[in-house]
């Protein structure tokens, strides 16, 4: 941020926090003045969203500057430690809905977990960076944060091994979690009409029911990846999601 904050000669204005002079002319002012909207300009563009909502309403980059500084650099162990903590706790933060946005804050704590790494001098916290640099690491860490919530699909996942997380994330963003979710309770919790108390089937109501069940069942992964095949099986029955 530093190197393009120079760049676009804002560093003075945003890091050392310099203004205009009281006797400056309209020319320097206006040029003041767009330097700073430039420099909000790529604060906005490049922060996440969540960050985006907490630092928008200052306008003034200068502030920007000093609110992120004093929330996000700690150059200490300590603060290694916390962002530790802050992304092992990201699974506690999911309900099974909004996959795309738990990814998304999934990567943003691991990308600032990785840069404190980084940024340390300490031996041990560079191996720990050599770590969290494992594509595969990164790949574990998602699928086992959400395997409570969508276990039948993470355990399809992890048996193949040859799989990145870039391969990862794009099959679970494929997923149309509300269907899963929706069909996999009924499919658990949906009695047998055959168990009803008091109730005598001959062979041929049993035969009717059978093939009525059999023809009402539909596959929501085949609804939408494979239209025409959909009818006659659930999802987790389904031979093309299992292949």
């Amino acid at each position: 941020m530093n190197i393009v904050l120079k760049g676009i000669k804002a560093y003075e204005v945003v890091v050392d926090g310099v203004s205009p002079a009281d006797h400056a002319d309209q020319t320097e002012i206006d040029a003041f003045e767009h330097v700073k909207h430039t420099a909000s300009t790529i604060f906005i563009e490049v922060v996440s969203q969540d960050i985006l909502e907490k630092i928008v309403e200052l306008e003034n980059p200068r502030l920007m500057w000093t609110w992120l500084r004093t929330e996000y650099y700690r150059d200490s162990a300590f603060a290694l430690v916390s962002q530790i903590m802050n992304l092992i706790s990201l699974p506690t933060q999911y309900s099974g809905t909004d996959l795309p946005g738990f990814i998304s804050k999934f990567e943003s704590q691991w990308l600032h977990l990785t840069k404190l790494s980084k940024a340390a001098s300490d031996t041990y916290r560079k191996t720990f960076a050599t770590f969290l640099n494992e594509d595969k690491a990164k790949r574990d860490f998602l699928l086992g944060f959400l395997v409570k919530h969508h276990k039948n699909v993470i355990d399809n996942l992890t048996t193949k091994d040859s799989l990145t997380y870039a391969d990862v994330k794009q099959r679970l963003m494929d997923i149309d979690t509300s269907d899963i979710d929706d069909n996999s309770a009924l499919f658990v919790s949906k009695p047998s009409g055959n168990k009803k108390k008091g109730k005598k089937y001959t062979k041929s109501e049993n035969s009717n029911n059978s093939s009525s069940s059999f023809s009402s069942k539909t596959c929501t992964w085949c609804k939408k990846h494979n239209p025409g095949k959909s009818e006659g099986h659930t999802w987790n029955e389904c031979f093309c999601l299992q292949k």
